[in-house]
């Protein structure tokens, strides 16, 4: 049996959004985000500066993640378009290509998102330090992952690089 839980803190208030509880094997995006048999659970935390006011850490199989996203995209673009508007509401923007914007992301990269989600498969991590000083000034926000396979590391690398490369 597995269970998901989503909150929000509202003001002064914590506010329950989504409660499910499942039975079966986790399926979807939720199979993506269960780690292997005999993992060391929760690892990645260690790896966060001790000064971080917020972190969030799991587990990720970039292949599954991929293909459970391409699998859910159509089904929320059929719920968005299919959406019960008020007689007088304008219509809404259209949504972008997808297709478009990663054949497009594709090209100018060199990097494809299949072959980018397959060198996915560890623990991340995301974390929020507070400016010195708790000054106004903008934290420091830090995410990180982790790989165990040094080829799969090395072609992440790689990948991150032609991407900065085409944007920056």
């Amino acid at each position: 049996k597995s269970y998901a839980w989503a909150a929000a803190c509202t003001g002064d208030a914590f506010e329950d959004r989504v409660v499910v509880a499942m039975d079966g094997e986790p399926k979807g995006l939720f199979a993506a985000s269960q780690p292997p048999e005999g993992a060391v659970p929760l690892s990645a935390l260690g790896l966060v500066p001790a000064n971080a006011v917020a972190a969030s850490c799991g587990y990720i199989d970039g292949d599954k993640a991929h293909k459970a996203l391409l699998q859910t995209l159509p089904s929320i673009k059929e719920m968005l378009d299919n959406f019960p508007r008020p007689p007088n509401a304008p219509p809404p923007p259209a949504l972008p290509d997808l297709d478009a914007a990663l054949k497009a992301f594709e090209a100018r990269t060199g990097v494809t998102v299949n072959g980018l989600a397959a060198t996915l498969k560890g623990e991340y991590a995301a974390y929020v330090v507070p400016a010195p000083g708790l000054t106004t000034q903008a934290p420091d926000i830090g995410m990180f992952y982790t790989c165990t396979d040094p080829e799969k590391a090395k072609t992440l690398c790689a990948a991150i690089a032609k991407i900065l490369g085409a944007y920056f």
